[in-house]
Formats: C-alpha cells, sequence, structure tokens
C-alpha cells in the first residue's frame, strides 16, 4: 500500500513534492478539522469531485499537516478489483500501519465472513479508541466509490442520502439512529427500521430555529410545509403577507444556510433540514398547513398533479375537493407513470366514504391505473374485495369489466364480461318504473 506522503526515492535522489497551490479555503477546512482533532475533538471531511482536480494531492497535503500538528495519520486506499472484500481500504489503513491498530492475526483467523462486520464493530473499533486515546488519530480513505457495497442496506442508503454528503448531517443521522435504537445488524448488513428522523435531528433543528427571529423562525416552519420547491409568492400567500415584507426573513434563513434559491423558486438545502423542522412541528397543523398550502396552489393556478403530494399527505376521509383533485392528476399522469397513477388513485379511494354511491367508479378507475402499470394481482385483488361489499349494479358492472381488461385468461375475460352484461340488465329492472 503507497503512502501518499512519502517521498519518491531513486538512488541518491528524492523527488520532493511541489507545493500545493490554488487550495487555500479547502486547506482553511483541513487545518480547522486537525487542529479540532488535536485537541480530542471528532470529525469528518469528505472529499469529492471528478478526476483529475487534485483530490489525491489534497489529500497528501491534509496527512502532511496532521503530521506538523501531531495527528497521527493512518491511510487506506480502496480498488476496484478488491470491491469484494469487506472493509478493505479501513483495514489497509490500520491493520497494515507501523505500529498496527488491531490485531490482523485475530482477523485472519475467523476469515472474511459474516462476522467480520461484527469484528469491525466491537474489536477493530476498541483498538482505533485506544490508539486515538494515546495520539490523536486522522483515517484517510481514499477512492471510496470503489469500496465494497455489502456494509449498508437500501434503507440506511436511502436516508443517508438525504445528507447530499453533509459531513455533519450525516453524523448527526448516524449518531441519532443509533440513538433511537433504530440501526439493526443482520446478515452482514447495517439497516434502519422506520422512515422518519431521529429525535436528535428534530431537536437539533429546534436549537437552530431558536437562534433565528420570530420571523425568519416562522418562515422556515410555513416553508417545510410546502412541496420541495416553492415560489415566493406562495410563501407569502401562506404567511399572508406581501412578498416583498419577505425580503429581511427569507434573507436570514438564506444566511442560516438553511434555505437556498433554485432558479425563481426556495428550496431547503437540504432534505434532513426539513424533514427535520417538519418533525419540529405537531402534525395536525402540518397536515393542517400542507392542506392550506394545496388549497393557495390551486387558486394559483396550479395543475392537479402539482398539489398531488400534498394533497394525499394532509386530506381526511371525506374531503371531497381533495379527492376530485387526486382524480384528475391521476388521469393527468397515467400515460407517462400509471404506477403514479394508481397510488393517487387509491389515495382518493382512501378518503371516499365506504357507502358513496360513486365508490364503484372510483375502484373502476383504480383498477385500470393498477393495470395499465402491470400490477394485475393488485387490480384484481381490489376488484374482488369492493365486490364482496355492498356496491351499487352500475358499480359492480364498471369494476367487472375493468377488471377483466386486465386479466390474460381469454375465460375469465369472458366471465366477467358475462357477470357484468347480467348486472346492467339486474340494474336496469330495478330502474324500470312498474306500470
Amino acid at each position: 500500500m503507497r503512502d501518499p506522503t512519502g517521498p519518491a526515492v531513486s538512488g541518491t535522489s528524492s523527488r520532493v513534492t511541489p507545493p500545493i497551490r490554488g487550495r487555500a479555503a479547502e486547506l482553511e477546512v483541513v487545518d480547522d478539522l486537525i487542529s479540532g482533532v488535536a485537541r480530542g475533538r471528532a470529525g469528518v471531511l469528505v472529499i469529492e469531485g471528478p478526476p483529475g482536480i487534485g483530490k489525491s494531492r489534497l489529500l497528501t497535503e491534509l496527512m502532511e499537516h496532521a503530521r506538523q500538528s501531531g495527528v497521527r495519520a493512518l491511510f487506506g486506499e480502496s480498488f476496484e478489483y478488491q470491491q469484494a472484500v469487506p472493509f478493505f481500504p479501513l483495514f489497509t489503513a490500520t491493520l497494515h500501519a507501523n505500529p498496527p491498530v488491531g490485531d490482523a492475526e485475530a482477523l485472519r483467523a475467523q476469515g472474511l465472513s459474516g462476522d467480520v462486520r461484527s469484528w469491525v464493530a466491537n474489536q477493530l473499533r476498541a483498538a482505533i479508541e485506544r490508539a486515538a486515546a494515546e495520539t490523536p488519530l486522522a483515517i484517510v480513505l481514499e477512492d471510496l466509490h470503489w469500496a465494497d457495497d455489502a456494509t449498508a442496506d437500501d434503507s440506511l442508503l436511502k436516508v443517508a442520502d438525504k445528507a447530499h454528503g453533509n459531513p455533519f448531517l450525516l453524523q448527526e443521522l448516524v449518531r441519532g439512529l443509533d440513538e433511537d435504537d433504530r440501526l439493526t445488524v443482520g446478515a452482514g448488513r447495517v439497516g434502519v427500521t422506520g422512515d422518519e428522523l431521529p429525535r436528535r435531528m428534530a431537536l437539533h433543528m429546534r436549537q437552530r430555529l431558536d437562534r433565528l427571529s420570530d420571523n425568519a423562525r416562522e418562515v422556515v416552519r410555513v416553508a417545510s410545509a410546502l412541496p420541495d420547491r416553492f415560489s415566493p409568492e406562495l410563501l407569502a400567500a401562506m404567511l399572508q403577507r406581501a412578498p416583498a415584507s419577505l425580503v429581511p426573513a427569507v434573507g436570514e434563513a438564506v444566511r442560516a444556510d438553511l434555505l437556498v434559491e433554485a432558479d425563481d423558486q426556495l428550496k431547503f438545502r437540504h432534505d434532513l433540514l426539513r424533514e427535520a423542522t417538519r418533525r419540529s412541528l405537531p402534525r395536525s397543523l402540518l397536515r393542517a398547513m400542507e392542506r392550506q398550502s394545496a388549497a393557495n396552489l390551486l387558486e394559483m393556478g396550479a395543475a392537479p398533479e402539482e398539489v398531488a403530494t400534498q394533497l394525499a399527505r394532509s386530506a381526511e376521509a371525506g374531503d371531497r375537493p381533495a379527492i376530485e383533485v387526486l382524480r384528475r392528476a391521476a388521469a393527468s399522469v397515467a400515460r407517462g407513470d400509471p404506477g403514479a397513477a394508481a397510488e393517487l388513485s387509491r389515495r382518493a379511494l382512501e378518503l371516499l366514504p365506504d357507502q358513496d354511491s360513486g365508490r364503484g367508479q372510483l375502484v373502476a378507475e383504480t383498477v385500470v391505473f393498477l393495470n395499465q402499470a402491470g400490477r394485475y394481482d393488485e387490480a384484481q385483488q381490489l376488484a374482488g374485495s369492493t365486490l364482496s361489499s355492498e356496491v351499487s349494479h352500475e358499480g359492480e358492472a364498471h369494476i367487472r369489466l375493468r377488471a377483466a381488461s386486465g386479466t390474460e385468461a381469454p375465460q375469465q375475460r369472458f366471465e366477467e364480461n358475462q357477470r357484468r352484461r347480467d348486472s346492467l340488465a339486474v340494474d336496469a329492472c330495478v330502474r324500470r318504473p312498474s306500470r
């Protein structure tokens, strides 16, 4: 394993690493982090960017600055051909160090089985903590995009993506999940239970909000109930103010690194910040604000599909305007995304009272979208469960027709169509006035 700070020696001459140039801002961040490590403060630094911009050179400088500050620097590197080996860069940084950190013989004795992750979480972690207690320690891992992908499942990766590479937010997120006892280890993978943010994140957000002025704090909280990207006009409408009056508060939220501009709109800098702000609000209040934002968007001329997500989250049973908008949104997106149309239609169905006369028609629409999305079993199940309950003959006919259109069996299609004709005949008899 190469040492990125060591000079290459050839005969009696050596190659001296030239001074780094044009990285004053980055080196300031590096020095601040290293100073913190030297004082016993933990931290994480991520260096990312396209190939050839000098990431490795910056790592070389980082390790030199660490050594000058009395911080022991350990170096490990990932390689594409070593992706099958769990924790390969971490092992090279620790077990191959001089002196080594951790017991390489103990790892060899157990082999690279599924228990290696438990060994890392317990024995190697303890060894790193002991080494750091003796001398401040920095572990530098290069080319982590080639690291193995067998140590975290999709649930954890999905949550981690919300941090958008922000080391502090990622650290707070994982620490909070651990404090809430929501990290699970099974089959050699770390996962997450539940999809809510940890309590730690909500507490951290409340502390950040408390440092803002009253107006800025109100703006940020209301913004969390809006779509991911929102216009200043929508924010002003929610607050019942003129857009110009929001300039100081929005500016303060931007300077606090909570909101950023995105073209002609605003958004939270990170998804985690938005979700943490939402969690700091009472659920009932958040739901009411989302419903209000959907109403404001519709008044401002937004298309049904633009407000569907807000309505799906905030509408309550029996909300007929929301049901109608969700149906229109489902019809609008069906051609491009029948799966999304099916979910919107399902949500409208959940909001519709069980005994509503239009339930059969809405079930039929949902069955169509499920069939278009290739979810035939779900379509048949929905149709069957609805037909087993009380539904009008006309509604039954609609459902049977739509259910039949989604099956590939000709005999089943014939039987469903026959039942549809029978239902219509019965309905006609019921409606025919007696003489």
